[in-house]
This record gives structure tokens, sequence and C-alpha cells, in this order.
């Protein structure tokens, strides 16, 4: 049963490369009053109009009713992706070290349940140290075309 789950769980990890690898940058848009009004990966950016694609869908914003443009993702998407991460190995692991001898004899569910225990806070940790060391920016538009401009310039050629 253990060799089984271990190459299961070997065989699962060749999808870690079916990543997107376009190299558009994520943007999040929040209007005027600070609301996300749209998110996903920049396609183009004309005098009028920011255009993202999010999975096959096309968003345009009209640049007077950008507020700010924010880079990469937020913190708490890097916390969650941690977690799901730290209590998915962990939880593997308590699973495939169950033994029912010894001092520290488990159980299958008691290594799954005690793996997610250990392994969702560490890894919101460790996601949200990462997350701390992100290069993200922020483009305060408040709908000035001064402001779009200079964004522009430093996008269009994306």
């Amino acid at each position: 049963m253990k060799t089984l789950l271990f190459s299961l769980a070997l065989i699962l990890c060749f999808n870690v490369y079916a990543q997107d690898t376009s190299k558009a940058p994520f943007l999040r848009v929040l209007n005027l009053d600070g609301e996300k009004i749209a998110k996903g990966r920049l396609v183009q950016v004309t005098d009028s109009t920011l255009t993202l694609r999010k999975n096959k869908d096309t968003v345009e914003v009209v640049f007077r009713d950008i507020g700010v443009i924010k880079t990469k993702r937020s913190l708490g998407n890097n916390l969650l992706t941690g977690a799901a991460i730290g209590a998915g190995t962990f939880g593997l692991i308590g699973v495939t070290t169950s033994t029912d001898r010894g001092f520290l004899s488990h159980s299958p569910s008691q290594g799954l349940g005690a793996g997610i225990l250990i392994g969702a806070p560490l890894g919101s940790a460790a996601g949200g140290i990462f997350g701390l060391f992100k290069n993200r920016k922020t483009y305060d538009i408040n709908g000035n075309e001064e402001h779009w401009n200079a964004f522009k310039a430093l996008f269009s050629n994306q």
C-alpha cells in the first residue's frame, strides 16, 4: 500500500511542469473606490484602455475608471498556496509512514490528520515568508491621463 501511494505521488508530481509560462505580468485593477474590478495577465495597453486575459476571456478597462493597478498576486494567495502544499505534503508523509509497531505507531488516517494539522500552518508560514519578498508594485492612476501615459510607457512593449 505504501509503495502504491508513493508511486502515485511520484507520478502526480510530473504535472508540476504543466504551468502557464507566459511572460505577461499579472495585474489586479482597482477602481477609484478601491474595489477590485479586474484581474488577469496583461494583453494590451492602448491610449484609453487596459486589456487583460483571464483564462480564455479578455476584459477591457477604460483608464478613467482605474484607481490603482497592482502587480502580482496578493499575500493571501501565497498563504493559501503554502498551506495547501504543506497540508498535502505532510498528510502524504503521515499516511506513508503509518505503522502498527513501536512507540510512534499510528494508523494511516491518524497520520493524515496529524500531517494536515502540522503541514498547513508550516506551509502557510513558508508562503507568507516567500510572499513578503515578492517585488510587488503599485501604480496610482486615479483616472489621471498623465499617470496613465507613464504606466502605458512602462508596459506598452509587454
